[in-house]
């Protein structure tokens, strides 16, 4: 991504425009950028770990790191991130109020008063769990403060899930909704409410003309997103599609961002009869991690061929991974090359600045998690 490099001082240009959905409004704004304010290349260290796992994925609360892990016999695993000692795991496999089967946490975390609440859903029994952290900490049979089933149209499609009050979640599909639904307007982002079961979609956008297989729609907008407690946001970056869509559930609001030369979005064509993404499918956004003050992004330009042959050892020439920095309201403040191809969950410790991640083509089976040194993000923003 060349045009990063150059910076350029003219200001952004905001395009408004209304879409109408399942009978409300939906205010969207595109706001182009041209280059980032900073770029960097940085290499990686190791972390060492004293345990055997198999992380799924990582996340940050406070001082402590969580990693997920369905293989082993726990399936949260509570680090102390100074020293990544490992201090309480939770989770036992079964079908008790205090067991999990396959426990998935979207890095939402809420505080009450002087408690920590995580929510979590489970993929197999398909319930939504609240559950409190010293709990989790301190007794392996803590059970949920809050646990719903999820309704049928969402239990075999949603990706992530995030809880806008104890009653009301947000979050998206992944996949052939129109199995479970007869809606057409389901699209990737839903809102639903527990009081009633009721479920509002947003139809898809960017709004192709190009036709693809029906049962295809749900993964031509799979998306990888996160979530801003404090602002009720939600940062969804488009697999196919090179943009980043920031959505207010509150205002209804939806700030899509993208680079200059591709505000006239590139139409996918899915359209394949042996491989559900044809080999010159190009992705694109990968995934994320959000704090208060900034959405992270792992940022790949490649196709399906290039994956293909590199894990089948047939290249070794597949480029590593990027990390792209916005702030909420859609301005670039960062970008960084990285030296790694393949780079799964990641989280950001903003009080030293050190990105930590799941290497998903690691060296050594020892070295899964992985870490990177960046800049004081907070003084490049007041620049």
């Amino acid at each position: 991504m060349s045009k990063f490099i150059n910076t350029r001082t003219a200001a952004l240009l905001i395009f408004t425009f209304t879409i109408y959905g399942y009978g409300y409004g939906q205010t969207r704004d595109i706001k182009p950028y041209n280059s980032f304010p900073k770029n960097e290349s940085l290499k990686h260290s190791k972390i060492q770990i004293n345990e055997v796992l198999y992380p799924e994925s990582i996340h940050l609360i406070d001082d402590l790191a969580i990693i997920m892990d369905q293989k082993s016999d726990y399936a949260v695993h509570f680090f102390k991130l100074s020293d990544w000692s490992l201090i309480a795991q939770y989770g036992t496999r079964g079908n008790g109020p205090a067991e999990v089967q396959t426990l998935k946490f979207h890095g939402q975390f809420i505080k009450e008063g002087n408690e920590t609440y995580l929510w979590f859903s489970d993929f197999k029994t398909f319930r939504l769990k609240k559950i409190s952290l010293s709990g989790m900490l301190n007794n392996i049979k803590t059970e949920p403060v809050i646990s719903y089933k999820l309704p049928p149209e969402l239990a075999m499609t949603y990706d992530d899930i995030y809880a806008v009050s104890d009653n009301e979640f947000i979050g998206t599909i992944q996949g052939n909704i129109f199995d479970f639904t007869d809606d057409p307007k389901a699209g990737r982002f839903f809102n639903l409410n527990m009081s009633d079961k009721n479920i509002k979609w947003t139809p898809n956008f960017p709004e192709q003309k190009l036709q693809g297989p029906k049962e295809k729609l749900g993964y031509l907008y799979s998306s990888h997103t996160t979530f801003n407690n404090s602002t009720n946001q939600i940062a969804s970056a488009l697999r196919y599609y090179d943009r980043i869509d920031i959505i207010d559930v509150v205002k209804d609001k939806a700030l899509t961002v993208v680079q200059e030369d591709n505000v006239k979005f590139k139409e996918v064509d899915l359209t394949d009869d042996y491989y559900l993404t044809p080999p010159k499918t190009r992705f694109y956004n990968g995934l994320g991690y959000s704090t208060d003050k900034f959405i992270y992004f792992f940022y790949s330009n490649t196709t399906a061929q290039q994956g293909i042959d590199f894990y089948k050892g047939l290249t070794s020439n597949y480029p590593n991974k990027e990390l792209l920095v916005f702030d909420w309201e859609g301005n670039p403040v960062y970008h960084a090359q990285l030296d790694k191809p393949s780079l799964g969950s990641f989280f950001v410790d903003e009080k030293t600045w050190k990105l930590y991640a799941i290497d998903g083509y690691p060296e050594n089976e020892d070295d899964m998690i992985i870490s990177y040194s960046l800049p004081n993000l907070l003084g490049e923003k007041r620049k």
